[in-house]
């Protein structure tokens, strides 16, 4: 069984089972290697135990970047900034990923730029700025198109873009009615 279930259409957040990233969170609680961290990280952000990801995310960024490359430093940054955006700091969140995306794209990392464009699009997302987030999205699905990413990475830009564009479609709120005419 999967622990991310899907994504709320109203917040492009994951919708998570809570027993099984609990029980994930148990497994790993002890564990220090690079690639537990960061999935404690997710974990921790998943369940909404926001605090401790953030302690984490600072302390894994702090040993990627004695211990890892550039990239590596990047990717610890943004898995930092989708704390900082689900504790509602959306524009440390927005610059943190803005400046990731335009490193990754200065180095040509295009899998680590679309995973920045994607989260920068959900932050702006949650500001409500549609429009910016339709077009990281789009950037973001295209990158991932050209390195041949794994399907559900492409489809959950997808889902990211649709919605997007969905509630680009929606009249303002507080708009009258057309008048019928005839």
């Amino acid at each position: 069984m999967s622990i991310i279930l899907g994504y709320d259409a109203a917040t492009l957040r994951e919708k998570v089972d809570l027993i099984e990233a609990g029980q994930r969170l148990a497994l790993l609680e002890d564990q220090d290697e690079p690639a537990t961290l960061t999935e404690r990280i997710g974990l921790l952000r998943l369940v909404g135990r926001l605090d401790e990801a953030l302690v984490l995310a600072e302390e894994s960024l702090a040993a990627t970047r004695e211990n890892g490359d550039e990239e590596q430093v990047l990717l610890a940054r943004i898995r930092r900034a989708q704390v900082r955006q689900f504790r509602g700091e959306l524009d440390i969140a927005l610059d943190e990923l803005a400046d990731c995306a335009t490193s990754a794209h200065d180095h040509g990392w295009e899998s680590t730029e679309a995973v920045a464009l994607q989260h920068h699009g959900k932050a702006l997302f949650e500001k409500e700025d549609f429009a910016a987030a339709l077009t990281d999205f789009r950037k973001a699905i295209a990158l991932r198109e050209s390195i041949d990413a794994p399907a559900e990475l492409v489809e959950s830009c997808r889902f990211a873009a649709e919605t997007a564009e969905a509630r680009l479609a929606e009249p303002p709120l507080g708009d009258p009615p057309l008048a019928e005419v005839g």
